[in-house]
């Protein structure tokens, strides 16, 4: 085996034993809904604060590259995001499932000031 074909050998076990022992997960949301509820996960990965309104009634703000959680009934829920100090918005039903974390990934879309990138899924 040449020097070189063992330096790249050596690396790559390396490499590989640092991703086998990560278990680090972005996607990975803290939350438990309380007894008899669901829960919406803003998980903000824009670089502003959004003022948020579950069924027309202002919550608290979900701050800039947080999760915020939202307890509720199960059901369907008008969610509305608006960016604090600029222009984006969106509004949209999320459905909210009885001991479910709802997770709402909210991301910038590069060159569209008024509009965000919106993911929705179960945790």
């Amino acid at each position: 085996m040449s020097m070189r074909t063992g330096c790249g050998l050596a690396v790559a076990a390396v490499l590989a034993a640092f991703v086998a022992g990560c278990e680090w997960d972005e996607d990975d949301v803290d939350h438990t809904p309380p007894a008899g509820q669901g829960s919406i996960v803003i998980d903000n990965r824009t670089f502003s604060d959004l003022n948020v309104w579950i069924d027309g009634q202002a919550q608290r703000e979900a701050k800039d590259r947080t999760d915020t959680a939202y307890d509720l009934a199960p059901g369907t829920h008008r969610l509305v995001l608006d960016q604090q100090g600029g222009d984006r918005y969106e509004a949209r039903d999320v459905d909210v499932l009885l001991g479910r974390v709802t997770v709402v990934e909210v991301q910038e879309i590069s060159g569209d000031s008024r509009n965000y990138d919106i993911f929705v899924r179960l945790d």
